[in-house]
């Protein structure tokens, strides 16, 4: 992944050369640390303290977890993890200290261990995913200990990221003090709640994930990224956010002639996610291997090594073949699964709809649809094989612009004149007229896991659009040489919008 400065040809060496205006102390000179070629970012430097990281077993094992789980299988390009990624977020936190400081360093009185906390915080923010990255956390997890318990709550990967980086420190016997290595912790949870805003150099914290407004050096690497490797072109143009930003008020502002593009970084995102993140197959892929870590669970006790650093770090995407290839007869059910996914013989997708955006205003908001919210739906006087819940799988989907429904450009603070020294505050309507008036789309997507049922969790689906929802089409899966529905669009009968809003779950 990476060379010496003496390996480096003549040519190379002067590719991206450090500004004196941006380097912090002689500890940057290129001499001390090492060089690597990203596709993405191309060549760039990090520090001997940062390699001192990266040359470590907890790192190293995001080489084998993939920045986008199961999509790999769908989108063959796919194949890159979190060790590159997490190697390009240092680069850019870097790269965004350096913005500041040369701009700035009089008033925010920005200095060395500034560059290094947030450089280590941008290496290190991703230590504690687990295996197929947002799988573990997003769908294994709260199928083993419940979405809404205590133990699932106080879990994320940026705190066991936290934890891992402890763990990192005292395992390898690091030279970090325990001040840095607050710091860096604090930055690292910088989008929880709790730390947002608070501080001297409050700023810091909004560089690798910003709580505030969802700007920051993670995104900017992974939608380009994402992008690359998956075949999808980004509408944004990352280089100008680091151009046309200055910090004000103890905050990241972006000059106004930016706001276009800021938008464009939040619809590439929306956009991946209902081309690539939720990929119909992808998700079929996903929930066959949730399956299967459930059914090996109580064998291999995933679960029970989430909390732990010591434990996590065994943990990756390797699991897979401990599955297959292990000899208990506990996992006998699991490798069933993942001989149907090896063979391609995949979930179906069936059917989905879009929630109409009156039910998401709601009191309370909409219900998650729940597998036997469809399987009672079922006709009984029809022939057909009686459904179970176990039999459907329901994917309750929200796209929104990284603040759920909210739109990040109302918490985004601009300026017009790189001189200037107050912020303000644009609306949306005149940035554009195109921005969506809201913010959030919520989808209910359906499958079968028995192929054999695909036409009864069909009908059963649409008797519960038509009980509680009321109108709408339904797309049901496209017809496959070896058999199955044909693919239909089904105009149902609309019932009055007064009558389905009465009918619609929400929660209490």
């Amino acid at each position: 992944g990476g060379y010496e400065e003496c390996d480096i040809p003549m040519s190379q060496q002067a590719y991206t050369p450090v500004h004196p205006q941006q380097r912090f102390s002689a500890s940057e000179d290129r001499g001390h640390g090492k060089t690597f070629n990203d596709p993405i970012h191309g060549h760039y430097h990090l520090p001997r303290d940062c390699i001192d990281v990266v040359d470590t077993p907890q790192f190293q094992r995001l080489r084998d977890i993939k920045q986008l789980g199961t999509t790999y299988y769908i989108f063959p390009g796919a194949c890159h993890n979190r060790f590159e990624h997490s190697l390009g977020v240092c680069h850019l936190a870097d790269r965004m200290v350096k913005t500041f400081h040369s701009l700035q360093r009089a008033e925010l009185g920005t200095d060395p261990s500034d560059l290094q906390v947030v450089r280590l915080a941008g290496l290190c923010h991703d230590l504690g995913h687990a295996p197929f990255s947002h799988l573990f956390d997003n769908e294994f997890l709260p199928r083993v200990w419940g979405r809404r318990s205590e133990r699932y709550r106080r879990w994320s990967h940026e705190k066991m990221s936290t934890m891992m980086l402890d763990y990192l420190v005292e395992d390898n016997h690091l030279d970090v003090p325990k001040d840095v290595l607050d710091r860096v912790n604090d930055i690292i949870l910088g989008s929880k709640e709790e730390w947002r805003g608070k501080g001297e150099k409050a700023f810091l914290k909004e560089i690798v994930a910003n709580g505030r407004n969802s700007v920051d050096v993670d995104k900017f690497d992974y939608l380009q990224r994402d992008c690359y490797y998956s075949g999808v072109s980004a509408s944004c143009n990352f280089d100008r956010f680091f151009t046309n930003t200055k910090v004000l008020d103890n905050q990241i502002c972006f000059k106004a002639s930016e706001a276009n593009n800021l938008f464009d970084l939040f619809y590439t995102r929306s956009s991946l996610f209902r081309k690539v993140y939720t990929h119909r197959k992808g998700k079929a892929l996903e929930y066959m291997v949730v399956d299967a870590m459930l059914e090996a669970n109580s064998v291999l006790q995933f679960s029970e090594m989430a909390e732990s650093a010591q434990d996590l770090q065994t943990l990756d995407d390797t699991i897979l073949k401990q599955i297959e290839w292990g000899k208990d007869e506990g996992l006998r059910g699991a490798q069933a699964i993942l001989r149907r996914m090896r063979k391609r013989d995949l979930y179906r997708y069936v059917s989905d709809f879009v929630v109409p955006q009156e039910m998401l205003r709601r009191p309370g908001g909409f219900s998650d649809v729940m597998p036997e919210d469809i399987s009672t739906c079922q006709d009984a006087s029809t022939s057909e094989e009686a459904l179970t819940p176990d039999d459907i799988v329901v994917h309750n989907m929200k796209i929104d612009f990284a603040m759920k429904d909210k739109n990040p450009l109302d918490h985004i603070k601009f300026y017009s004149h790189q001189e200037d020294s107050e912020c303000y505050h644009i609306d949306k309507d005149k940035i554009s007229a195109l921005i969506p008036p809201v913010s959030i789309e919520r989808r209910v997507r359906v499958f079968s896991r028995d192929p054999r049922k695909v036409e009864a969790v069909y009908k059963a689906f649409k008797r519960y659009q038509a009980a509680h929802l009321g109108a709408g089409e339904v797309l049901s899966t496209p017809e496959k040489p070896r058999g199955g529905p044909s693919r239909r669009m089904l105009q149902m009968t609309p019932i009055p919008e007064e009558t389905a809003m009465k009918r619609a779950r929400v929660v209490p």
